[in-house]
This record gives structure tokens, C-alpha cells and sequence, in this order.
């Protein structure tokens, strides 16, 4: 083992002045461009400058190499203090995470040799902290919480995620019902959030960078919440029903209604540019309102029921026809709405509240974040754990 003495007259005369840090840091170095395969006593012994007997005095064989490394990359990550026992445990995994996204081969290391993860002063925290939380075996989800880190991690960085400028697409899958969406807190969030817990929505982002929204449970359970640094166009897909839009403090660039949702209300910010929202044929029960003094145009096409656009009632549609709030064509910033043939009960009023409802700052409050295809397998053991808590 590293650090035994050195007064040992058969010790090779260069083993003495090797030490734990000096061999782990050799390793790792020569494993980030040699990879597992590469990995060796000879190889390391020529990095290090001695002669391979001088390691083997330390070190049975590779094997042994391996678990010392796995526990070196474990242990660069400690449990951060938090406001709750999730918010530290996912800080803790992000962390291993990110750092393990542009560490392949450390990843590698760590899948090559498990039994180092319980050995792990890493898992040992984990574990302490879901004990005192009140979890049942914390030493097994402490595992397989470390484990599941290390494997999002292997997978790589997600899709990079878009500017500030480019349009973020959401997207509310079909079957989905009772989806609530709003702002976030400034600072709070990079991309998208879902508060509530196990009962909330689910967030997947794809690889284009498009965020999809799944819940089929409904009884608005949470709400799906958005960066108010971010530009976000809006896309409501068929099958859909009851979905609440409240999207004061955002920057909104278009709005798309797929043909078979339905129910949908929608609380409109200011526009920024000419914004388009789009109807499409086959909806019925949507209501938009957009803030005092905000321009719209308005086309409907033929065959529309019951659209109100303000003080103008349309009863029925026999021919397309075209409206505009006063000033609307000279304003840059307006809202343009398309209403498709066959939508019904279709309505536009300026009722909006010109701010949004202060949110709750409960750091507290569990939080599903939108991660990369694979990334929410941690958020998805913590749901469980959370879930089993609460009895």
C-alpha cells in the first residue's frame, strides 16, 4: 500500500519518495488519454519515472490501481450544504455529473469498479443525509443515486443549450391535461423547471433543444415554470385539454395551437415584435388575454363559431374576416392571431394584468430541472424517495 516505509532495505531505492497524491494524479492523467485499456503498471511506472518494481511495491496490480482511482474521483465531490436533503443530494450528483461529462474515461474507471462506490466517502454523505431525512437502506439509495450520476455523466453533455436570443420551443404533449405554465423567479432557473414534487408535470428536453411537457396524472399538481431570460415560443399539441398558459414576465415570440386541444386560456405579456398566434382548425375553448393597450390583428377563416375579439362578436363566419385593435397596423409590437376554420368559441380580450403574481420562494419545494434524454434519472429516484417519505 502507498506510504509504507521506506527503512525496508529490499524497498526499490526510488519507492520511497512516491506518495498517494503523486500516483493518483499520474494515474488519472495517463487514464484521461490512454482510456481503461490503457491504463497499466508499466505505463504508469514510465509516467512517473521509476521502475515498475518501485510501484508494485505500493500497489498489488492494476486492479488495485483502478479501485484507488474510482475512489479518487468519487471523493472530488463532497455534499454541499442546501435548504433540504434533495436540493443537497441533487447538487452533490450534478456535480459528479458535470464533472464526469467531459471525464469519460473517469466515468469509465468508476463503472469498472463498483464496490469502490459504497466504499466512498461520496455515498457515505449521501447516505448520512437520506438517514437523517428519514429514509429507509440509505447506504443502497445512496448507491444507486451515486451510480445513476456516474452514468448520465458517461453519456456526455447534453445539447448545448440555446442563447438567450434564439426562441426555446415548449411543447405540451398530446394526452396531457391540466398543465399550468408560468414565469419563474429571475436567477432561478437556465432553461425550465416543474415544481410539485412527483405529482408535477415531467420535462424532457430533446436533442434539438425543443422542451417537451408530459402529465397524465392532471388535478394541477405544480406548474411547469420558465426563465424569464430565455425567448419562448409556445406549442400546444392535439389531445390536450385544460391547460393554463400564464405567460406575464416572459418574452414570447409565436403561439401554436394544434387542431384536437382544447380548453386552453392563456395570460398574454406585452408583445416584443410582431408575435403570431395561431389557431388551428378543430379547437374549441380558447381565451387569450392580453394586456391594456396591447395591438392585435386578427384573421378568421371561414366557418368559425362564437368569436369574440373585444367588443366584436362573431356568432358564425361566412366569409374570412379581418380585425385590429385601434393603432394596431402602425404598432411594431402587436399580436397577429390566426383563427383556422372550425374553431369554436374563440376569444381575445385586453383583461391581463400588466404583471405576474409574485411566485413563491420556497427553495424548499422540490424541483424536476429539464435536463438532457437520460439526465432525469436522479430527479426520478429522488420523486421515489420523496414519494416513500411522505407515506
Amino acid at each position: 500500500m502507498l506510504g509504507m516505509s521506506s527503512d525496508n532495505p529490499k524497498q526499490p531505492p526510488d519507492a520511497s519518495r512516491l506518495s498517494r497524491e503523486a500516483v493518483i494524479d499520474a494515474a488519472l492523467a495517463l487514464l484521461e488519454t490512454a482510456g481503461v485499456e490503457g491504463l497499466s503498471m508499466r505505463a504508469l511506472a514510465d509516467r512517473l519515472d521509476i521502475k515498475p518494481a518501485s510501484l508494485y511495491w505500493h500497489l498489488r496490480d492494476k486492479g488495485q490501481l483502478v479501485e484507488l482511482l474510482a475512489g479518487a474521483v468519487l471523493d472530488s465531490v463532497e455534499v454541499p450544504a442546501g435548504p433540504s436533503w434533495r436540493a443537497r443530494i441533487a447538487a452533490a450528483c450534478d456535480a459528479l455529473t458535470e464533472r464526469l461529462a467531459t471525464r469519460p474515461a473517469s466515468a469509465d474507471v468508476v463503472l469498472a469498479c463498483l464496490p469502490a462506490v459504497p466504499r466512498s466517502r461520496l455515498s457515505r454523505e449521501i447516505a448520512s443525509v437520506l438517514s437523517a431525512a428519514g429514509a429507509e437502506a440509505p447506504e443502497a439509495a445512496a448507491n444507486a443515486l451515486v451510480i445513476a450520476a456516474v452514468g448520465v455523466g458517461r453519456l456526455g453533455p447534453g445539447p448545448n443549450p440555446p442563447s438567450p436570443k434564439e426562441a426555446v420551443t415548449l411543447a405540451i404533449d398530446s394526452g396531457s391535461w391540466k398543465v399550468q405554465v408560468r414565469a419563474a423567479a429571475a436567477g432561478t432557473v437556465d432553461l425550465a423547471t416543474s415544481t410539485g414534487g412527483g405529482g408535477a408535470p415531467s420535462l424532457d428536453v430533446r436533442p434539438d433543444g425543443e422542451v417537451v411537457v408530459r402529465n397524465r396524472r392532471g388535478g394541477y399538481r405544480g406548474a411547469v415554470e420558465l426563465s424569464p431570460e430565455r425567448t419562448w415560443r409556445i406549442k400546444v399539441h392535439g389531445g390536450t385539454w385544460n391547460t393554463s398558459l400564464d405567460l406575464r414576465g416572459l418574452r414570447i415570440s409565436e403561439i401554436e395551437l394544434d387542431s384536437g386541444a382544447g380548453n386552453v386560456s392563456c395570460t398574454l405579456p406585452p408583445p416584443f415584435g410582431a408575435v403570431p398566434i395561431k389557431v388551428n382548425s378543430g379547437i374549441v375553448g380558447v381565451t387569450l388575454h392580453r394586456p391594456r393597450g396591447a395591438a392585435a390583428r386578427a384573421t378568421v377563416s371561414t366557418g368559425s363559431v362564437r368569436v369574440r375579439l373585444d367588443a366584436r362578436n362573431m356568432r358564425s363566419t361566412g366569409a374570412d374576416a379581418h380585425w385590429e385593435s385601434p393603432g394596431a397596423s402602425r404598432s411594431e409590437n402587436r399580436y397577429e392571431l390566426s383563427v383556422y376554420s372550425g374553431c369554436v368559441k374563440v376569444s381575445l380580450d385586453d383583461s391581463a394584468p400588466e404583471h405576474p403574481r409574485p411566485l413563491p420562494q420556497d427553495d424548499s419545494a422540490p424541483r424536476d430541472t429539464a435536463a438532457p434524454p437520460g439526465g432525469q434519472a436522479v430527479s426520478l429516484m429522488l420523486d421515489g424517495i420523496e414519494r416513500r417519505l411522505a407515506g
